[in-house]
């Protein structure tokens, strides 16, 4: 028990010391989490469902074209600026918050580029 919260505690701080600094990756790979959660309900591994979402193809792409990727949600990008990525990625994303299209917007207008794959909620129309 002790173990585990020894554990928990380390890994808080790791996630906290990520968060600081500046992004190392070119290509930001946005988590449709709005579709996941519409297709498969509650009680499920949200990261698991998420990644079967996604599929292997779209990452092993990005990687074999020469680029890192970094995985973003929601939350992130209300801390992100729109240039911190010259590239997102939105995998099959039929739902996406208005914050979210906000910031792709700005991200557009910053002269970076999203690619959309399968994905007609953006833009919108």
């Amino acid at each position: 028990m002790a173990g585990d919260a020894r554990a928990h505690a380390q890994l808080t701080r790791l996630c906290a010391a990520l968060r600081l600094g500046d992004p190392g990756a070119d290509v930001a790979l946005y988590l449709p989490y709005g579709d996941v959660r519409a297709a498969h309900g509650g009680g499920h591994d949200l990261w698991r469902a998420c990644r079967a979402h996604v599929g292997e193809t779209i990452p092993a792409v990005i990687r074999r074209a020469g680029y890192d990727v970094d995985l973003v949600d929601d939350d992130i990008l209300e801390t992100l600026g729109p240039s911190a990525y010259p590239i997102v990625v939105l995998p099959r994303i039929t739902r996406l918050p208005a914050a979210a299209a906000s910031w792709l917007d700005r991200v557009r207008a910053a002269g970076g580029t999203v690619l959309c794959v399968d994905s007609p909620a953006y833009p919108a129309g």
